[in-house]
């Protein structure tokens, strides 16, 4: 099992690199060494500052778009977004089809509402890439049952920021009800709380306060992002409906036993 998932992950390196070789050793010299360096560090900060390294000291090197391929994962990793898009982009322009690259932008841009086009973008365009990919032989030592799994989780990804990003831009555009599908279908792969809380907004904007109470207690349940608010809304919503809070905390821990 272990061998079979690191000739996966060797090939899809490859794949998102453009089919670029990776090992140091089909090349000699101090541009090997220090590329040998940067791709074998575990800290990120450490890595990134070799893979900068690297691309100061050999604009044109052999690895060039191994080195931005790499730069962009871990400045992801770092929470550096411009970082991200700085060397993202730089790698799409030499790989357009690199499905990683696609999925770190595409989170990248979904954070601001003036970069939300770009991010539904870039996960349909990973989603296409995807889709190709599935229907394909798998690489050479992986089983078409691992290969079909790897796929699925890659289109989950892509499939989850985009319909996410698609409900948020739904909602700036004051469309509560054009919002409401596609952040189901986000909060269907990964339970957000903040998707909760979008949800629950919805539901009570159209009208559906069953719905926008149910949805609230999960948002509240999981204890996370805008706790707070989808508290304040959750009660107002129930005392509106009920003219009364008895019973409220009693469906939040239902809720909480829902999503267990």
């Amino acid at each position: 099992m272990k061998k079979t998932t690191i000739i996966l992950v060797m090939w899809l390196l490859a794949l998102a690199v453009g089919g670029a070789k990776l090992m140091a050793l089909e090349i000699s010299g101090e541009e090997a060494t220090l590329y040998a360096q940067a791709e074998g560090e575990k800290d990120p900060a450490r890595r990134v500052q070799l893979l900068e390294t690297y691309l100061m000291t050999y604009p044109s090197g052999y690895y060039k778009t191994t080195v931005n391929y790499l730069a962009t994962l871990t400045f992801a990793q770092l929470n550096q977004s411009s970082k991200v898009i700085q060397y993202g982009e730089e790698t799409l322009r030499a790989d357009p089809d690199s499905i990683d690259i696609l999925l770190a932008l595409a989170n990248v841009y979904s954070v601001r509402p003036e970069t939300h086009q770009k991010s539904i973008g870039y996960s349909e365009h990973a989603l296409v890439v995807i889709d190709k990919k599935a229907g394909q032989q798998p690489p050479k030592g992986v089983s078409a049952d691992t290969w079909k799994s790897e796929c699925e989780k890659l289109e989950k990804r892509a499939l989850y920021v985009n319909s996410f990003v698609k409900g948020l831009v739904a909602i700036e555009r004051k469309d509560c009800a054009g919002a409401v599908e596609p952040l189901k279908t986000a909060y269907s792969i990964a339970r957000n709380p903040a998707i909760a809380y979008f949800l629950g907004i919805c539901y009570s904007k159209t009208g559906k306060s069953v719905e926008a109470i149910s949805i609230l207690c999960e948002a509240v349940a999981l204890n996370g992002a805008k706790k707070e608010q989808a508290q304040k809304e959750l009660e107002r919503i129930y005392q509106e409906k009920n003219k009364t809070l008895e019973g409220l905390q009693q469906k939040i821990e239902e809720a909480r036993t829902r999503i267990r």
